[in-house]
């Protein structure tokens, strides 16, 4: 009986606040911890589907997000919890965070808690290390917990999420000043499994920041894709993020254009201004 077109329907202020007053007045992280596991069957397949959801619209149209979280944590607080309601909890703390609601990093908390143990934990380390836990954590402890992410990962077979931390374990190092000549190594050595593997999940967004460390070593001019064709060049990359609609990957370029404009000290005029799609978007980026 779930109508699962109320998700594409951005719920009202009044709404969120509403929820938020639930979680954090009338319930505290154990209680919703205990809360019964869900029996219907129905309702665990609801959540999955959202869950996949999430992951497309992502990628694809992030203002979907936020619906779609939020109908998830109520569902959640309804009907009781699912192996999944700890990724509700971690990906509607980050669109709360991105709207100014403080509550989110609370519940980037609540949603570690509720995945541990779980086949979700290694994903939500990488939703809530990367989207939320920079607001109160240093970025050399958020890669740190990347990389028990990755090795989360690896324990329980979830090789997607498991890739997903180590690659952004070793940007978070890039980000944290780390010594260019590793990252370097590291970067490549990443890139090189993905070809090998032909499980190209991450290969567009890491070779984009491998550029940045080929380039701050050798010269702005010097790509890694002179070296290594198989590596995608500047070009291929954004015409993929064109031919797939991919918003965030278009972000990230952008992100990238301007963050090597200011380290070469190029006009900087004629980059998109990234900060401001961010607003507009309410990206989780």
């Amino acid at each position: 009986g779930e109508d699962v077109s109320v998700v594409f329907n951005t719920p009202s202020k009044e709404s969120i606040e509403s929820l938020n007053n639930l979680l954090l007045r009338k319930t505290t992280d154990d209680s919703v911890i205990a809360l019964g596991h869900c029996t219907q069957r129905r309702a665990e397949f609801v959540m999955r589907l959202y869950h996949e959801l999430n992951f497309a619209f992502f990628v694809y149209d992030p203002t979907c997000l936020l619906g779609i979280c939020f109908r998830m944590v109520s569902l959640t607080m309804e009907i009781g919890s699912t192996e999944i309601s700890a990724t509700a909890f971690a990906n509607y703390g980050i669109e709360l965070i991105a709207r100014g609601y403080s509550i989110g990093s609370r519940l980037g908390t609540l949603a570690l808690k509720l995945a541990e143990n779980s086949k979700y934990i290694s994903y939500v380390i990488a939703a809530v290390k990367q989207y939320n836990s920079w607001v109160v954590e240093p970025l050399h402890a958020i890669a740190e917990s990347h990389l028990l992410g990755f090795y989360a990962g690896k324990k329980i077979g979830d090789e997607f999420s498991s890739s997903l931390n180590y690659c952004l374990q070793i940007i978070t190092c890039f980000l944290c000043g780390k010594d260019l000549t590793q990252l370097n190594d590291t970067f490549n050595d990443y890139i090189m499994q993905l070809l090998e593997s032909r499980k190209k999940w991450f290969l567009p967004q890491s070779s984009i920041f491998y550029r940045l460390v080929v380039e701050l070593i050798e010269g702005p001019n010097f790509s890694p894709h002179d070296h290594n064709p198989n590596i995608p060049s500047e070009l291929a990359i954004v015409a993929f993020a064109a031919t797939a609609k991919h918003y965030e990957l278009d972000l990230l370029i952008d992100g990238s254009k301007l963050m090597r404009s200011f380290l070469f000290r190029r006009d900087m005029s004629k980059c998109a201004d990234v900060l401001d799609r961010v607003v507009n978007a309410t990206c989780q980026l």
